[in-house]
């Protein structure tokens, strides 16, 4: 099944946003900081993270990941996908 345009341009910058997450992840787990924790310090369950670690974009969803980055104290500078709709 072919995806749509809006399609790719969402799963490219989930893609994007993952890559800046799992960085900052990484940087926590580095300083000790359990997986437990961060999930409990963004609001999410820690299999939210799993999937985003295991690359699984479309179990997690857009909204989720940015909030996820912006409790994460993350700078977003990442534009919001359009919806486009015919």
């Amino acid at each position: 099944m072919a995806m749509t345009f809006a399609q790719q341009e969402l799963l490219s910058r989930k893609a994007e946003l993952n890559s800046q997450i799992l960085k900052t992840i990484e940087s926590m787990r580095a300083h000790g900081v359990s997986l437990a924790t961060i999930a409990e310090g963004a609001g999410v369950s820690r299999r939210v993270l799993l999937s985003l670690r295991n690359h699984r974009l479309t179990d997690v969803s857009y909204d989720t990941m940015y909030m996820i980055a912006v409790s994460m104290g993350m700078a977003i500078n990442i534009q919001l996908p359009r919806v486009i709709r015919a």
